[in-house]
């Protein structure tokens, strides 16, 4: 029998799957499969009652056991690789029988290959249960009755409701605060580039909570009773219903395709996943970006009508608040409840007249600091076709719109609002473009719509209060005269995404049209251009080229032009940057950008005041490394503190080795550090020592001895090893050829290294590689070489030698793993070039890697070598380590 049943089961599956392959809904999958499980635990039932009536042959079926389907099951859903959740329950006058079946039943269906899970209780336990724990309320809000006697089952129920109806307000309390807690977990957007799609919002488990809520707080089992009691529309819970259909469509195919429960739409799966869907590419979109546009507007739409029942729930079950009546100049409709901005009651035919008065709600909800009711939302979301083309040109509009951008600290919960409602991107049709628009790269963690939102989110913050470490970027704000420009151009500097390459220069001329239809004068007009066209200038100089090389500085001068635009585009970078995810704004990237911005603030000076600006900088670094040198403990060095004589000399004698601006882009505590390790080396050999940086989240690693072959290569091959992750190398080697190298670390998650025990260890270990007292090829043995993430791209990789006077500069992009920056530097090195500076940067599983390199001779790489060296790269990029142990040149 259970060889049948076993073989039902596979030839059921093969059939769902093939009926998912020719395009059965989601629904029909689940259900089907749900069915034929049905069957197979009634006949196993009936199998484990007659083997207990040969043990008891006076029993006879009991009414007070039954096997009752919960949570997904209990629905009526099963996708392909979901578990089967039972409840075994019982009466107490059943024990010995319902024992008996727990066990049995739960073996038997093991057996048979189904992944079970299960519980044995009785109904006053269960209620215990679900009033302890939300998980097992959930699952019983769902329970259905399979097999066995039904009396005990419809007591429970009656339990069960009798709660649930007892006390509504705190059942929905209970379901909204379950919201909050997993949106905080897994992010408070649909718009997630690899959601959950059972728990992310908008997915499988937000239609679920519109049940329960029905189920919990109206005692309704069914949408035509929803729809009577005014729940939801009819045209809402269809495109719920719609929604939620095709997302199980999807998670089916995810099990298929990874043959277990997954839930997650990682990047590396999404191409695959819309694949199988039969997805097509459309214009400048691949089909796995399609697919998630179609996700994202599904998810959206189960994520709105479940609000909308959430909303409803609390209006008539919850706590009663009361209606303020606003009066308002345009007469609009509306009342204040609690903290949001609702439409009055009947006033649905009177609200909106024209486009203008949904315009006019959303400065009005910013000036209060209210949020938009959903019944308020919704009207508007159903209103959207009133606002034809004309009004995008209309005077009134874009005043109110402008208005908004004038709020600074306010603008960004403003644009939500209008976006939440679609009202946004109808107004503004080259945002409404970008709308759910798939980001699929492994830096961005939002789509675009949504990275937008929250960079100016972001930027709102700086305005209003930011945290400590951002308090110097709020000063910038005291240069900008008329904050709508900045906040215009943040809105629209990714318009120009999903239309092909160049997205900065195609969504400068979109930016151009909205600032005209707006009626901006020309002025701004100009700022709005510059700002989307160069809004990555900031932050490619400051995380891929050397500030100490006034050129960089002085590019960027020409390019921005006066310290307003500076200023603004410094914020917009910002906010840029830290609206990409939660971790993507690093103490790192942080000091970056400010460095470049006070050298940019320094061209504007003029070249006579920046240049005695920089000789004042040179005099005041020197006077602060004296004072740290003098009074120095350096007992390998000299039995008492350093003399202010000796000192001066010590330093001196440093700085003569070296060329004069060398002291520029180094603190003074550095330097002096760098001065007494140089002094070190002539005693003990190859000397390290460290500076953690704890503001700025890193550490400085300070390395001197004498200027060797391979020297950079065994030093990033020893740290790879070492699981330490580098961030940036500056190389220099004084006059008489010992090499004073300073490197940025941090551990690989990105966090400044400060504990003794690990930097000695750090510092020992490469101390005993550069002596030769440790063996560097088992060292590096260590290195795995494994990518962070799914290799998915070739490396990108690039020479140019015009940034830089003296360096040839190779930028790459590649997936990151450990020892990759060891694979680079092994292989320059081992083709005679010499690696003059280096900023290393990760985002998510991919390096940003820049060099500046020299020949064997010390000048630039000659454009005849560039494809001899990429060649060699690309070998290298593929491979964990260099295959060959050629000779290496610094």
């Amino acid at each position: 029998t259970l060889n049948l049943l076993r073989g039902f089961l596979r030839r059921e599956s093969h059939r769902l799957r093939m009926l998912h392959r020719y395009g059965l809904s989601g629904l029909e999958v689940a259900a089907g499969r749900a069915q034929a499980v049905d069957a197979v635990i009634t006949h196993v039932y009936r199998l484990v009652l007659e083997r207990f009536r040969e043990r008891s042959p006076s029993y006879k079926a009991d009414p007070s056991v039954a096997v009752v389907a919960v949570g997904g099951y209990g629905r009526g859903e099963l996708c392909p690789h979901s578990d089967v959740d039972l409840l075994i329950l019982y009466d107490r006058s059943s024990l010995e029988f319902s024992r008996f079946l727990a066990r049995e039943l739960i073996y038997l269906l093991w057996d048979i290959g189904l992944k079970v899970g299960h519980s044995w209780r009785t109904a006053s336990q269960c209620l215990e249960m679900a009033r302890a724990d939300s998980s097992a309320e959930n699952a019983l809000l769902d329970a259905r009755f399979l097999v066995g006697g039904r009396a005990v089952f419809d007591s429970l129920l009656t339990l069960l409701r009798k709660h649930w109806s007892s006390n509504p307000r705190a059942f929905i309390e209970r379901k909204r605060n379950e919201l909050e807690e997993r949106y905080g977990k897994l992010g408070e957007t649909v718009l997630l580039l690899e959601p959950n799609v059972k728990e992310s919002p908008g997915g499988l488990r937000d239609f679920h909570t519109m049940l329960w809520l029905m189920r919990g707080a109206w005692g309704i089992e069914n949408e035509a009773e929803g729809e009577r009691a005014g729940i939801v529309s009819a045209k809402d819970w269809q495109r719920a219903r719609r929604g939620y259909d095709w997302i199980l469509r999807a998670r089916n195919e995810l099990h298929y395709l990874t043959d277990r429960r997954a839930d997650q739409l990682t990047l590396a799966l999404q191409p695959e996943v819309a694949a199988g869907l039969k997805m097509r590419p459309e214009k400048h979109l691949l089909p796995a970006e399609v697919f998630m546009r179609h996700y994202f507007q599904h998810a959206e739409n189960v994520h709105q009508v479940m609000r909308l029942a959430l909303a409803a729930a609390l209006r008539e079950k919850g706590k009663a608040r009361r209606q303020v009546p606003l009066e308002l100049l345009h007469g609009l409709p509306l009342v204040q409840t609690d903290s949001e901005l609702r439409l009055a009651d009947g006033a649905l035919d009177r609200f909106p007249k024209t486009p203008l008065d949904m315009m006019r709600i959303f400065p009005l909800a910013q000036q209060l600091q209210l949020r938009l009711g959903e019944d308020l939302q919704d009207t508007v979301r159903n209103n959207l076709s009133l606002l034809r083309r004309s009004w995008q040109r209309h005077p009134e509009m874009s005043a109110v719109f402008l208005e908004m951008l004038r709020r600074p600290g306010s603008v960004g919960p403003a644009l939500r609002a209008m976006h939440s409602c679609g009202f946004l991107g109808k107004y503004l049709p080259e945002f409404g473009h970008v709308t759910r628009l798939m980001q699929h790269d492994f830096y961005h963690r939002y789509t675009t719509d949504e990275h937008t939102l929250r960079a100016i989110e972001r930027l709102d913050e700086i305005w209003r209060r930011p945290p400590p470490t951002l308090e110097r970027y709020r000063d910038l704000t005291y240069h900008i005269s008329d904050p709508a420009p900045l906040y215009l151009a943040l809105l629209l500097h990714d318009v120009g995404k999903g239309l092909g390459g160049g997205h900065s220069e195609k969504g400068a001329q979109r930016a151009v049209a909205v600032c005209e239809r707006l009626g901006l004068v020309s002025k701004k007009v100009a700022q709005v251009e510059l700002l989307v066209r160069q809004h990555l200038l900031l932050s490619h100089l400051s995380q891929r080229r050397d500030l100490s090389d006034r050129r960089v500085a002085q590019r960027a001068a020409e390019v921005v032009g006066d310290l307003e635009t500076l200023s603004m585009l410094s914020l917009l970078t910002y906010a840029d940057t830290a609206g990409v995810g939660p971790d993507t704004w690093t103490e790192w990237k942080n000091s970056l950008l400010w460095e470049l911005c006070e050298r940019v603030h320094a061209e504007f000076l003029g070249l006579e005041e920046a240049t005695a600006q920089e000789e004042e900088k040179l005099r005041e670094t020197r006077v602060r490394v004296l004072e740290r040198l003098e009074g120095a403990e350096a007992p390998e060095l000299s039995e008492k503190p350093l003399s202010k004589e000796v000192a001066r000399a010590w330093m001196e004698e440093h700085l003569a080795l070296l060329p004069r601006r060398h002291l520029l882009g180094y603190r003074p505590e550095l330097v002096a550090q760098q001065i007494l390790l140089a002094r070190r080396v002539s005693r003990t050999g190859p000397a390290v020592a460290f500076i953690p940086v704890e503001e700025e989240g890193y550490t400085w690693m300070l390395l001197c001895c004498p200027d060797t072959r391979g020297l950079i290569a065994k030093v990033a091959g020893t740290l790879a090893a070492l699981q330490v992750n580098i961030l940036g190398a500056r190389v220099d080697t004084r006059k008489d050829g010992m090499a004073v190298d300073v490197l940025w670390i941090s551990t690989p998650r990105g966090n400044v290294i400060s504990d003794p025990g690990q930097l000695r260890r750090i510092g020992t270990t490469v101390e005993g590689v550069l002596q030769g007292t440790l063996d560097f090829e088992e060292i590096t043995a260590r290195i795995g070489g494994e990518p962070m993430g799914p290799v998915t791209k070739r490396p990108q990789l690039s020479f140019n030698n015009e940034v830089s006077e003296s360096c040839t500069v190779l930028e790459v992009l590649a997936e990151d793993r450990l020892g990759l920056a060891y694979s680079m530097a092994r292989c320059l090195t081992g083709l005679g070039l010499n690696i003059v500076f280096a900023k290393l940067a990760t985002e998510k599983t991919m390096a940003f890697d820049v060099f500046y390199l020299t020949d064997s001779a010390g000048g630039k790489l000659a454009e005849a070598r560039w494809g001899e060296v990429l060649s060699e790269l690309e070998t290298a990029l593929h491979l964990p380590r260099a295959a060959t142990s050629a000779p290496i040149a610094r």
